[in-house]
């Protein structure tokens, strides 16, 4: 599809989604911004107790995966690892 198709398709006022895609991209961006800054925060408090990310998942009782992908900010926290926070 040529930039002049999409446009055309963007102003012609058939519903194509746009706004949808427009609100769940920003519902998107919070979330990552959420789990950055819970990763953030995290890694913060393992430096300030001397803990690795094992040591961590060991005391939370789940996997080092999970605490990897909190740490990596690519997953925010879910309610299982909510109440260990």
């Amino acid at each position: 599809m040529t930039n002049k198709d999409k446009f055309i398709q963007l102003v012609s006022g058939e519903d194509n989604r746009t706004l949808a895609d427009v609100k769940k991209r920003i519902k998107n961006r919070a979330m990552l911004r959420e789990s950055h800054q819970t990763a953030l925060k995290v890694l913060m408090k393992l430096d300030d107790f001397g803990w690795s990310q094992k040591d961590l998942a060991k005391a939370m009782e789940v996997t080092p995966q999970q605490i990897t992908k909190i740490v990596s900010g690519e997953e925010g926290r879910n309610g299982s690892t909510d109440s260990n926070f």
